[in-house]
């Protein structure tokens, strides 16, 4: 959850990298850039193996298509399921 809300609030946040060719406005967030505000009773997730991919549907909406574990073949998954891109800002 800390990590949808991160990319939420900053979605072109550290960590973040476009991948247009998942589609236009795809981007990758690995939940390991979030594990140090991701605690739950005070753990947590030892190595975390899944990323996001989400794109801006317009200012202030991400859409999340998919939570992917980082051992897939990013080449099966696109976001062209999930409503508009914006266009991409760097």
């Amino acid at each position: 959850m800390t990590a949808i809300l991160d990319v939420a609030a900053h979605p072109a946040r550290p960590g973040s990298r476009a991948e247009p060719a998942l589609g236009l406005g795809a981007r990758l967030y690995h939940l390991r850039n979030s594990r140090s505000r991701a605690r739950l009773n005070g753990e947590t997730v030892a190595s975390p193996r899944h990323f996001l991919l989400y794109r801006v549907i317009e200012p202030g909406l991400v859409g999340i298509a998919r939570l992917l574990d980082d051992r897939m073949d990013l080449a099966r998954h696109h976001a062209d399921d999930f409503g508009e891109a914006e266009e991409e800002t760097p």
